[in-house]
């Protein structure tokens, strides 16, 4: 490419170049690929500083049939995170009501600490249904307790009632913000990845 005839460069992201891929074949039959749909977003954006007088031509390159399972596949992009949310919200409006949500307790964050026993830990995750613990030390988050691990343990012999979490926590979750877009939290709940924590929320230990 000679750069010396490139005028513009405009950056296309991902999600903009798959949408309007995807509204090229259902509005106007053109089955392209996300390069097709990459032109045309920047075309669309380019167009914005002509006038009525200017001509412009896009040139609409690839086909669609080797995106078939992928940009033209709902399931696909959903797990990727390329669909626009239909409910715009930030994990602020998912912790204000989980808050209030008489089932789940006194609304503060089920949590653990280093030297609590293992089969404590798994009574609070039991007891608030879920399968992942952060584990607290010094009001801060160090570690997690995942529910398969310790099955994993159990199941290699392993007791837990002798055992402190120390010994079978990992990694932290991922800390997002309150503000944090729900979309943004998403693409963290992958069969392989953890769900994530707020930094505003409130620890509660197991006893």
């Amino acid at each position: 490419m000679d750069l010396k005839c490139v005028d513009d460069v405009i950056v296309t992201p991902d999600k903009d170049c798959f949408q309007m891929t995807r509204k090229l074949a259902t509005m106007e039959g053109i089955l392209t690929g996300g390069s097709g749909g990459s032109a045309v977003f920047a075309g669309l954006q380019y167009a914005k500083k002509l006038t009525e007088k200017d001509y412009m031509v896009i040139l609409v390159p690839d086909t669609g049939m080797r995106y078939l399972s992928k940009i033209y596949n709902d399931e696909w992009m959903k797990e990727n995170q390329y669909f626009e949310s239909e409910v715009h919200l930030k994990v602020a409006d998912i912790l204000s009501a989980k808050r209030k949500h008489k089932a789940r307790g006194n609304g503060k964050l089920a949590t653990a600490k280093p030297t609590d026993t293992l089969f404590g830990a798994m009574g609070v995750m039991r007891k608030n249904d879920i399968s992942q613990l952060p584990v607290f030390e010094k009001n801060r988050v160090v570690g997690t307790v995942m529910e398969d691990a310790v099955l994993g343990m159990m199941l290699k012999g392993r007791d837990i009632k002798k055992m402190i979490v120390r010994e079978a926590m990992t990694q932290p979750l991922p800390v997002m913000t309150p503000e944090a877009r729900v979309e943004s939290v998403l693409r963290y709940f992958t069969p392989t990845a953890p769900p994530s924590s707020s930094r505003r929320a409130s620890p509660r230990s197991t006893s």
